[in-house]
């Protein structure tokens, strides 16, 4: 809630800007697709792609198809990511990681919900200050650790983002070192703050209190 003064979000504020316009490509590309694409699937889709399993299953001749041909991939993955986590889109685990619409999906489409997206943007690398941690990895438990990377890395496969997007490797070796109780000592682990304690603290605490 307080600027650390050291993380890239505090250093440089995303700029938010309406994504109201692409979650609604998005949508109706995941409506079109009989909610029965991946996300990698429907940014194929939306890109235009002529890959051989969306040409196969009809799904370059629904009207979404190509209507997001000037977005890279990647800002397209971005994007849809953010909806996602948002609540606008959900990934149904159940169903080999499909995307679905959700409550919100209608409010969006029909009721003119706005739906705030980070900007992407390529940040210019610049030079690593090394910052010493405060935390003692010397007692490090590395079983705890093992099964922290298993669980970040599981999550990560399903939502199809880069393991470093759950949580870092500091994050988990400071949590493995320190053995957090309960939420609040969560909060003081680097790379931890109200969201991501929203979203995998309990989870985290599971896996630990099963040490």
């Amino acid at each position: 809630e307080q600027n650390c003064g050291h993380c890239d979000v505090c250093e440089n504020p995303p700029e938010i800007e309406d994504g109201s316009t692409l979650a609604k490509m998005c949508l109706s590309a995941i409506i079109r697709c009989n909610e029965m694409a991946t996300l990698n699937q429907i940014v194929d889709v939306l890109r235009g792609s002529q890959r051989q399993e969306i040409v196969q299953r009809g799904w370059h001749q629904i009207k979404t198809y190509g209507v997001g041909s000037a977005i890279p991939a990647s800002h397209w993955s971005f994007y849809i990511t953010q909806m996602i986590n948002q609540g606008f889109i959900k990934i149904d685990l159940s169903d080999y990681s499909k995307l679905k619409t959700t409550p919100l999906s209608k409010k969006v489409l029909y009721e003119k919900m706005e739906v705030p997206l980070r900007k992407f943007e390529l940040r210019k690398k610049k030079t690593q200050v090394q910052v010493k941690s405060n935390v003692d990895l010397s007692n490090l438990d590395q079983t705890l650790l093992h099964n922290l990377k298993e669980w970040r890395n599981g999550l990560a496969r399903q939502r199809n983002v880069p393991p470093y997007v759950i949580l870092s490797n500091k994050s988990l070796e400071e949590i493995a070192a320190t053995s957090p109780k309960n939420e609040q000592e969560l909060l003081g682990i680097n790379g931890i703050g109200q969201a991501k304690l929203e979203n995998y603290g309990q989870a985290i605490l599971d896996l630990i209190g099963t040490e």
